[in-house]
């Protein structure tokens, strides 16, 4: 079953990175952060939502969280958010 819903989340993965017109290259940058961003043991939607909170954001801006930041390039991105998503489920 988990392997099922890791295939699912690469399938939705693809799909996004081609409707956005990035060829699934969006993930081309490796990252040895940690993607628990809230530090519970588990990457899940509280992760995923922390960093959906600090999308967009950049250091010094008022919803910057040096956490979600995965890439580690200055701001919260939509690479950021797949980095999370891919480890989904994981347990730390």
């Amino acid at each position: 079953m988990k392997n099922k819903k890791r295939t699912l989340v690469v399938l939705s993965l693809v799909l996004l990175t081609t409707l956005i017109g990035t060829g699934g290259l969006i993930l081309n940058v490796m990252s040895t952060k940690s993607t628990d961003i809230n530090a519970d043991g588990v990457v899940d939607m509280k992760d995923v939502a922390l960093a959906a909170a600090a999308f967009g954001s950049f250091s010094g801006h008022a919803r910057w969280n040096r956490e979600a930041d995965i890439n580690e390039d200055g701001r919260v991105s939509l690479k950021d958010i797949c980095h999370i998503i891919l480890d989904f489920g994981l347990v730390i």
